[in-house]
């Protein structure tokens, strides 16, 4: 198993074959910024694994590659490997950074730069790597704690009414939006759902979750969809993880009637978050 500055040593010496290789992405070289992500870019380098790059560049030069392929998608192999590169807007990752796209910042935080022609992709990851501001953690935390509190509803009344088809769909996102909660209250960006759980659970607040993720999933496998004493133990399960996040905001001087009168506040998280900017100047 090779180390991520390994495989990103190895694509520097790769990464001119592969543009020489494609007339579209010939253009690009020398005014591309280009970062390994993903899981690779993470440390987890198995056999599902693969080597995912970002190639930014002006919105002129997108233009132009656009005209000479039918996909901003390039499958590569490299070392027996799988990879691929997405050509990508810059000015549009530095719009989605400000806009604090959570698993976009997640990613960026741990990517490496492999080249940066177009002279984005080090201040991106820099600015990615800052402190979470006040100001965004508050509002995102309220809002995915809205979001938990309204997913928790409704997995409620499925319960109540057993159907427990509505149940299946409801009550994870309970637990997925419980986990996003726990890093935005630890100050980190969450990644999309492949790596939630894993990331969640390194973190401070995530990791007091997990014993009671872990008595859900069991009441889940013994038939808690159904009800019985296996449901009664999954409602705990979500009841304790509400709990601790209650607790742990409060903790951490989180306060706000939305903590209980969530339903008063969807529109008003909503807004909070669409306001919310990340500072997209490096520290």
């Amino acid at each position: 198993m090779a180390s991520a500055s390994a495989w990103a040593q190895r694509l520097i010496e790769f990464l001119p074959d592969l543009a020489a290789g494609d007339d579209a992405l010939s253009s690009l070289r020398g005014r591309w910024s280009v970062l390994l992500h993903g899981s690779t870019a993470a440390g987890v380098d198995d056999a599902v694994s693969d080597l995912d790059l970002w190639a930014l560049v002006p919105v002129a030069a997108l233009a132009e590659h656009d005209r000479r392929s039918a996909s901003r998608f390039h499958a590569f192999s490299l070392d027996g490997k799988k990879g691929h590169l997405n050509v990508e807007s810059g000015s549009d990752f530095q719009d989605r950074l400000a806009r604090c796209d959570m698993p976009l910042l997640a990613e960026l935080r741990r990517a490496q730069v492999l080249e940066d022609g177009l002279g984005a992709g080090r201040g991106l990851v820099a600015a990615a790597r800052r402190p979470m501001p006040q100001a965004v953690r508050h509002a995102w935390f309220r809002f995915h704690y809205g979001e938990m509190r309204g997913w928790w509803r409704t997995a409620e009344n499925a319960a109540g009414r057993a159907d427990a088809t509505a149940l299946l769909l409801t009550a994870p996102r309970v637990l997925e939006e419980a986990m996003r909660a726990a890093m935005i209250l630890d100050g980190e960006p969450y990644p999309y759902q492949k790596w939630l759980p894993a990331w969640s659970a390194a973190v401070p607040t995530g990791s007091l979750l997990v014993p009671a993720r872990e008595r859900f999933l069991d009441a889940l496998g013994a038939g808690g969809l159904r009800g019985g004493e296996a449901g009664e133990a999954m409602a705990a399960a979500l009841l304790e993880i509400r709990r601790i996040l209650i607790e742990r905001a409060r903790e951490e001087r989180i306060e706000g009637d939305w903590l209980e009168r969530w339903w008063l506040d969807i529109n008003g998280a909503r807004a909070a978050i669409a306001e919310a900017r990340w500072p997209t100047a490096p520290a």
